[in-house]
Formats: structure tokens, sequence, C-alpha cells
């Protein structure tokens, strides 16, 4: 089971984290499942302000 970790970056360039997921899969429909959840939590909490969303693709660590 797979665990997605969404990270944000603040206006000082620092990382910080926003959200974890655990995913059923690592297809491309489960990344965009957990993605288009995120958006309507962010929706529901700040209607105004949605998030940029950027995925970038990661190796694992050895």
């Amino acid at each position: 089971m797979p665990l997605l970790d969404l990270i944000g970056v603040d206006s000082c360039q620092r990382s910080f984290c926003v959200a974890f997921a655990f995913l059923s899969g690592e297809c491309e429909e489960d990344y965009f499942w957990a993605l288009d959840r995120f958006q309507s939590l962010m929706y529901e909490c700040c209607r105004y302000l949605l998030p940029i969303i950027k995925a970038a693709a990661m190796s694992l660590a050895c």
C-alpha cells in the first residue's frame, strides 16, 4: 500500500507537509483520485483559494 506525501512550498522556498494518503495502488488513477480528494477538501475549507497542483515523479530511496 503506497504512501503519497503531499508537500507545499512557502514564500521562502521551504517545504512543509500538507497531507498524507495511503493509495490502493500506484497507477495513474490512484494518484488522480488522491489529488482530487485533496482539492475537494481544500475547496470546502477555502472556497476562493484552490491549490495549484503539480506532480513530480520521485525515485525510491536506497
